[in-house]
């Protein structure tokens, strides 16, 4: 999972076992707290259009507001740059 944090520039990174919903969570919540515990907790998410209900239902619980980016439109996911940058290095 790749995670890219608008306000310090950070591209966070935690691996999956799988795309089971489990992991997902896990890894976000890894992600989440590691931003928490640095004192920039996030207020709001973009994610892909591919969440499923499970990870929007954390977001929720987190207090998180959320954006869906459309499908096919890898320009307004800053992840997908994120990513990008992170297969570089």
């Amino acid at each position: 999972m790749v995670a890219h944090h608008f306000d310090t520039n950070a591209i966070l990174v935690r691996p999956l076992l799988s795309r089971s919903q489990l992991h997902l969570n896990k890894a976000f919540t890894s992600i989440y707290d590691t931003l928490v515990d640095a004192d920039y907790k996030p207020t709001s998410i973009r994610l892909d259009n591919e969440a499923s209900t499970l990870f929007k239902k954390l977001n929720k619980k987190k207090q998180l507001a959320f954006q869906l980016v459309p499908p096919n439109n890898h320009m307004r996911n800053y992840a997908e740059k994120a990513i990008g940058t992170f297969k570089k290095i």
